[in-house]
């Protein structure tokens, strides 16, 4: 570039990066060991959370269910990247045991994850003044913590839950028909509550069909901005925005609802649209469609 070709003077600045480096003779402390250390893994969380953003990278389902009066809530193994761009690995899953009988458990509850570091591996320093010998951790377990609450964190990675509980809860049991109905009342009664059954069941299989439906035909797993909670969750990074909150480390992976039926027993099922989900999509080679072309020659 021509000197001459300069508008204005240029500027520089220091960047958030800093790398250690050696020269022969150097005496090395312990701060340029770690200093090497650091800069490799601000390196990492700079590309991961500015590249993907933050949410569930595979993995990471969550199941529930009720059974001896209990309800059970799994976690599948998985791996997600917090606000901060670290990965966080589920190696196995976990299940937590909730007991209704015990403490009452709300309507809704949300299952968030976040990193969890533990100082282990101690070793015994001699102090350079001549003090007795200490011992200090060597190294550091990156680990998970798990969480039941009660709503999702604002400010945590995940999408908008939705403002009432979705539409894939159980259909209610039909009332039974009171005693002083007579017999032909209870009769119709019980038509009517089968038609209603039949209605219910039929609409949702109809909507389950149409869903499945939609899916096959569509041969593309991309977000659709056109839904509403789809551009709230992924429209930031479509449009190339750094918006990813760094204050919190939470990672949102699913919702768990209930419901009451009308026997007095409660009902659990799973929503996972309020995770945000960044697997990367691999495309379709070009090259290899091009060459499997009929020749023209």
């Amino acid at each position: 570039m021509n000197a001459n070709d300069k508008i204005a003077d240029p500027r520089t600045g220091d960047g958030s990066l800093l790398r250690p480096r050696y020269t022969p003779g150097l005496m090395l402390q312990d701060d340029d060991l770690t200093a090497a250390v650091t800069y490799t893994r601000e390196l990492n969380r700079l590309l991961f959370r500015s590249l993907l953003g933050c949410g569930v990278i595979c993995g990471l389902k969550v199941s529930c269910e009720d059974k001896c009066g209990k309800l059970t809530i799994a976690i599948a193994s998985g791996l997600a990247l917090d606000c901060c761009g670290d990965p966080v690995a589920l190696s196995a899953t976990q299940s937590f045991v909730l007991d209704p009988s015990c403490k009452p458990l709300p309507d809704s509850m949300c299952i968030v994850l976040r990193g969890h570091e533990r100082s282990c591996l101690p070793r015994s320093s001699a102090c350079p003044s001549g003090d007795d010998a200490g011992c200090t951790a060597t190294r550091i377990n990156e680990g998970w913590e798990l969480r039941i609450v009660t709503d999702c964190p604002e400010c945590g990675c995940g999408c908008a839950p939705p403002a009432a509980a979705p539409a894939t809860a159980p259909p209610p049991a039909p009332a039974p028909a009171p005693a002083a109905e007579g017999l032909n009342a209870a009769l119709a009664h019980k038509t009517a509550s089968k038609a209603a059954v039949k209605k219910t069941s039929a609409t949702a299989s109809t909507s389950m069909a149409a869903a499945a439906s939609s899916t096959a035909a569509v041969d593309c797993h991309c977000i659709d901005l056109a839904d509403p909670t789809a551009q709230a969750c992924y429209q930031d990074h479509y449009d190339a925005k750094c918006s990813c909150c760094s204050d919190c480390e939470w990672v949102t992976l699913a919702r768990v609802y209930q419901t009451t039926l009308n026997d007095g027993t409660l009902k659990h099922w799973v929503d996972h649209s309020v995770r945000r989900l960044i697997r990367p999509v691999l495309m379709r080679d070009q090259v290899a469609i091009d060459d499997a072309k009929p020749s023209t020659m």
